[in-house]
């Protein structure tokens, strides 16, 4: 018989339906149950796709002895993580100062139930003590004796962790000129750390470094260029990617990318995907083919039949971390033939020891094609169908075995972060299918996710999570206008304008700038974060300053710009201390110091589109946000209202409140660009 957690729509908190612990979620049952009994919250924060909170619910949850302790002395409450961000958030901050480290997943945080602040935060604990860790049974009994029988200094504590949450990101706004020297800095540490063999940053763990790797590829210095093109070969090449069924996993273990944590992340692959198409459009086959990989394995194993693209697969299977991805030299040998066995061996590094747990084979490109061929080749092209042939081949025999659980959630700001990516990959390789699908995608995210013009930031096939938070607004507004200039739409742009006033009315820190992370509507917590920091995500602070200048400009909306700006203040001592790690601010700063132009084209055929396309092309290769709007378009904003069609096209170019000349001819156009690249 299942506990309460069988009724939930998490596919995490489902997970631990038939544990014998006596779980709540998180809730106004539970939380009213904690205060009347007078026990302390036992918090326990993961998510399904996280292999050491499966280990730890093996180990410990699993257990009738480590559940009675929890009955008898705690009000045990599961929280996914990406269902509640703003639960997440608030106790990591908690373990990092408390534990003067950096927490993760599985987070264990000991909640005082009167306050909901934490008095003692931890990650990960096994059953029996090992490794400097304590065993979880001592723990507990540990941090129950110690709840009632000290209360006075349960208070002080009580009063030092509520303070610190609660002003954590008070700052004063800066007053001063907003310049690009942060980015400058940010630029000089990316360096320091760069790992100059394999990519990414120096030693391990290797995480793919999308937000950073963005700004570096569009840097001014050489350095700076060649370690993004370092590291996306490095993650192309490597264990990152699943060289089978395509796609990239959260992170890898090692230095040199070769065994990664096996875990595959929907925002991972969506923040990819736009690096590996625009580093292709020169012609690079391996990062082109990497893009592809990404959009296929969304397509045939993440898709949701109602729409949009599920949130990650488990790093398990079989109860055996990464047991569906890895292969012995056998089985891998008997897919080739013969002829293809002498040197495809070789290709996927199989030639080597084994590299996994020392008996299998996780798969790198260990001997790319351009050692085996001269590119561009006849005989550099049968190789590379061989490569093609012969992964179709493992996939179907893989495909037999146990796959790893799918967490099919929809997750908004994750979702509209693939959108964005879609939109960029396809104007830079010139997928019109990627934009079909990118268009697809918008439509459903438009439709789940708002329900009787409320927005939530999860929907499950049968109910929703919490309302929207400030990543998922942002992250939607910054996707929408991304996907205008792929595919226009004037529904996409009033969804766009309707996400900007939302951050506004509901997130907004009016006093001192900036955005908070969970909206007006929410219910109170001890701490309202105000990020503007990434982690595995952009930060929505960032996105929002992206959004806000980008439709500020577009359709001459002054209050989005202001606020922006605002934004960026209340976010200057951040950007000074942690440059390297503010990746979207500073888009968003090098947004509003450099001001990109925005260039309106209106034009009524595909004749007409041809006339410009290379003009359009050299303008968005410079860095320029180019919408085509049909010479029929109309009831538009004032300011794009203004701008009209003249038979063979025009195209209007405008930098912030400020537009030149309109441009009646592509040549006149192109003649502007080569100016602006040379001045």
């Amino acid at each position: 018989m299942g506990n309460r957690l069988a009724q939930q729509p998490s596919l995490y908190l489902r997970q631990h339906a038939d544990d014998p612990v006596d779980w709540f979620a998180w809730g106004d049952e539970a939380l009213a149950l904690a205060r009347d009994s007078g026990k302390p919250i036992m918090l326990s924060i993961g998510y399904s796709a996280c292999h050491w909170c499966h280990v730890m619910a093996r180990e410990s949850f699993s257990d009738p002895a480590i559940a009675g302790l929890l009955s008898e002395h705690f009000v045990s409450i599961k929280v996914d993580r990406e269902e509640r961000p703003d639960l997440d958030r608030m106790y990591q901050l908690a373990h990092q100062v408390l534990q003067r480290r950096p927490g993760g997943w599985p987070l264990t945080a000991f909640v005082d139930s009167r306050t909901l602040l934490p008095f003692y935060v931890g990650t990960y604990f096994p059953p029996a003590a090992r490794g400097g860790m304590p065993a979880f049974s001592e723990v507990l009994a540990k941090v129950a004796s110690w709840y009632h029988e000290r209360p006075q200094e349960l208070a002080r504590h009580n009063d030092a962790i509520g303070a610190f949450l609660r002003d954590y990101d008070l700052r004063e706004p800066e007053q001063g000129a907003l310049t690009l020297d942060p980015l400058a800095e940010a630029e000089r540490r990316w360096l320091a750390q760069a790992d100059a063999v394999h990519g990414g940053h120096v030693g391990a763990p290797k995480f793919p470094p999308s937000g950073e790797l963005r700004l570096c590829a569009a840097s001014a210095l050489g350095a700076v260029q060649e370690h993004a093109a370092t590291s996306l070969l490095g993650m192309a090449r490597g264990g990152l990617q699943d060289h089978i069924g395509g796609g990239f996993f959260r992170y890898c273990v090692d230095e040199r990318w070769e065994i990664p944590h096996f875990e595959k992340m929907l925002y991972d692959n969506a923040l990819l995907l736009p690096e590996f198409a625009r580093a292709a459009m020169a012609g690079d086959q391996e990062m082109r083919s990497a893009a592809i990989g990404i959009v296929q394995w969304l397509q045939e194993e993440m898709a949701l039949s109602s729409g949009g693209f599920a949130a990650s697969l488990d790093a398990d299977s079989n109860h055996r971390e990464g047991a569906y991805y890895v292969w012995s030299k056998r089985a891998v040998a008997e897919a080739l033939s013969s002829a293809e066995e002498s040197w495809l061996l070789g290709y996927f590094g199989l030639e080597n020891p084994p590299n996994f747990e020392g008996e299998a084979w996780h798969l790198n490109v260990r001997r790319p094609l351009s050692e085996w061929s001269e590119p561009g080749s006849d005989d550099y092209q049968r190789r590379r169908d061989s490569v093609k042939l012969v992964t179709r081949r493992l996939r179907l025999i893989r495909a037999q075995r146990a796959a790893p659980a799918r967490d099919g959630k929809c997750v908004l700001s994750w979702n509209a972060l693939l959108l964005s990516g879609l939109a960029r990959a396809s104007m830079s390789l010139a997928r019109s299918d990627w934009a079909d699908l990118a268009s697809r995608l918008a439509d459903a995210l438009l439709r789940r996710h708002c329900r009787q013009g409320t927005w939530y930031s999860v929907v499950y096939p049968d109910g929703v999570g919490a309302r929207a938070f400030l990543d998922d607004h942002a992250a939607l507004a910054v996707a929408l206008l991304d996907l205008l200039e792929a595919r226009w739409s004037t529904v996409w742009l009033d969804a766009a304008c309707a996400q900007a006033d939302l951050l506004l009315d509901q997130f907004e820190d009016t006093e001192r700038g900036g955005f908070y992370f969970v909206g007006k509507a929410h219910n109170e917590l001890p701490q309202h974060s105000k990020p503007f920091t990434d982690d595995a995500t952009p930060s929505g602070n960032g996105l929002a300053v992206q959004a806000l200048l980008r439709l500020g400009w577009l359709i001459g909306e002054p209050r989005y710009l202001l606020a922006a700006e605002r934004v960026l203040r209340a976010g200057w001592e951040v950007l000074q201390d942690l440059p390297h790690g503010c990746a979207s601010l500073l888009k968003g700063l090098q947004l509003q110091v450099s001001t990109p132009p925005i260039l309106i084209a209106r034009l009524a055929n595909q004749q007409e589109s041809e006339r410009w396309r290379s003009a359009i092309h050299q303008a968005r290769m410079q860095g320029a946000h180019v919408l085509t709007l049909a010479a029929a378009e109309h009831l538009l904003p004032q300011a794009l209202e203004d701008k009209r069609w003249l038979a063979g096209g025009r195209v209007y170019w405008c930098e912030g409140m400020r537009c030149l000349p309109r441009f009646d001819s592509p040549i006149a156009l192109e003649a502007q660009l080569s100016k602006r690249a040379t001045g």
